[in-house]
């Protein structure tokens, strides 16, 4: 499978390891290696490129969302950085994840960039026509559903509270991540509500607004 979708690789070798004691003495291992390649990462700035890059993997469920990965956004999921966007669509060139050239910027504080939308409304085919990447609020970016954490407005504070896909219980808003979930998933774009990633999160931390 791996061969017949990536033509580039000549040879593989998968090796499945199910002994838990032997999981249990790799596992800090492995996060080391995922905070190496998040690391890699942080400290770029969205205004440093000339190229994102977009994701329709989650396309089969729903329909409508394109995912628009930046140096400074994360893809929902957590699993896609700006620089694994451009690996793999080196690798495979016609595949799910593509170059965006991110064009003009049409707006620095809400993060909407006119090749972005020129791509997510041919992606999505006319149903997502603009995208403000760094806010919940007018044209937010479309969660899919897979998302590892999501937004919800608190109209009392006039702020964002944020819930993990793992809690089980009710917000402040008294909706539970499930309900939340149902509200901003599928591609939809909805006021208030926003699927994103931890790493995005970090990003939104350490950001300094662009230059237009």
């Amino acid at each position: 499978l791996y061969k017949s979708e990536l033509p580039i690789i000549e040879k593989i070798q998968v090796t499945f390891i199910t002994d838990p004691e032997k999981v249990k003495e790799m596992y800090p291992e492995a996060l080391k290696i995922y905070e190496q390649r998040d690391a890699r990462v942080r400290g770029m700035t969205d205004d440093e490129v000339d190229v994102f890059y977009g994701c329709t993997l989650c396309q089969s469920f729903a329909p409508s969302h394109v995912c628009v990965i930046t140096p400074q956004r994360y893809a929902n999921c957590g699993a896609i950085s700006w620089l694994d966007g451009r690996a793999a669509a080196k690798v495979d060139p016609k595949g799910p994840i593509f170059a965006i050239p991110k064009g003009k910027c049409l707006d620095p504080f809400k993060g909407e960039y006119e090749g972005v939308n020129k791509v997510v409304k041919e992606k999505s085919l006319g149903e997502v026509p603009r995208v403000w990447l760094y806010t919940a609020f007018g044209y937010p970016h479309t969660s899919c559903g897979c998302f590892e954490a999501t937004t919800f407005y608190v109209p009392e504070c006039d702020g964002l509270g944020i819930v993990h896909r793992d809690f089980k219980g009710t917000t402040p808003t008294g909706l539970t991540f499930g309900a939340i979930a149902d509200s901003t998933a599928g591609g939809r774009q909805v006021d208030g509500f926003h699927g994103l990633s931890f790493e995005y999160m970090r990003s939104c931390l350490l950001y300094t607004s662009p230059s237009p």
